[in-house]
């Protein structure tokens, strides 16, 4: 604490003096380094720069044992792993991340198109036969009793299918918890290439009917995530219903593209 005291002291002097190079340099130099023998009185910061390159180099040669090749080598490899995993990140996100959905008082819609409900995920190199048999893995993968939960198909072409979640999120409001179910149905619509995502008749609700709503329709009535006026006033419930509803387009990407794991064999 003492040395901490001194060292405090000792920077505020010279600051007052307006010699805040000199203080570097001097510090650098007290270091036991051997290197430079002549003390400038006037240091540049070229000098201290210097000086603090010459210290760190030294350090890795003492230490692990690497001259200044393998610095500049071990430095390089390291900048290229750097560049090398934030590519990939990048075509991660990208790939996750390039259909996407929003909550809006209006309820779901696409990021990039305000007044748009569903998605179209383009999956080249695959028929629209061959789409539409890939959702139904989806759809038999994904839910308990599938051949409940299809409410009607054209095949080929069209696909309707509902998913009920229990326990779907928990909602904080006037200092009470609320348990919130999800009952959605989700319609698919198929063309060579192309798949139309839209999810329909939305609903989240506890079980004694407490509602969580998109939007206000009646003060003191259910719970909803934007009043009238267009406020967010449940963050968390809209960041919780985002990622879950992105989840499921991702999910069903997989399944489009046949990269799920099941189709690794």
């Amino acid at each position: 604490m003492a040395d901490l005291f001194r060292y405090t002291n000792y920077i505020r002097e010279n600051l007052r003096k307006k010699n805040l190079r000199q203080i570097f340099f001097n510090e650098l130099l007290s270091s036991k380094l051997k290197t430079f023998t002549i003390i400038k009185t006037s240091p540049t910061w070229k000098d201290i720069f210097q000086l603090a390159f010459i210290m760190i180099r030294n350090l890795f040669k003492k230490i692990l044992g690497l001259d200044l090749k393998s610095i500049y080598l071990m430095q390089y490899k390291l900048i290229t792993m750097k560049k090398l995993v934030s590519v990939l990140i990048a075509i991660s996100a990208f790939n996750l991340c390039a259909q996407v959905y929003v909550v809006t008082p209006d309820g779901l819609r696409d990021k990039d198109i305000a007044d748009q409900s569903y998605l179209v995920i383009d999956v080249e190199g695959k028929t629209a036969s061959q789409l539409y048999d890939n959702a139904l893995k989806y759809v038999n993968a994904t839910h308990k009793n599938p051949e409940y939960a299809i409410k009607g198909s054209v095949t080929g072409e069209y696909l309707k299918f509902t998913t009920y979640v229990p326990d779907f999120l928990i909602i904080e409001h006037m200092k009470a918890n609320y348990d919130m179910n999800l009952s959605l149905t989700t319609e698919l619509n198929f063309k060579d290439g192309r798949v139309k995502l839209e999810f329909i008749e939305i609903g989240m609700a506890t079980d004694s009917g407490t509602k969580l709503l998109f939007m206000q329709e009646m003060v003191g009535v259910d719970i909803p995530i934007y009043t009238k006026k267009l406020e967010l006033k449940k963050p968390e419930a809209k960041t919780a219903i985002e990622t879950y509803f992105n989840g499921r387009v991702n999910e069903l990407t997989d399944y489009l593209f046949e990269r799920t794991a099941s189709d690794k064999w």
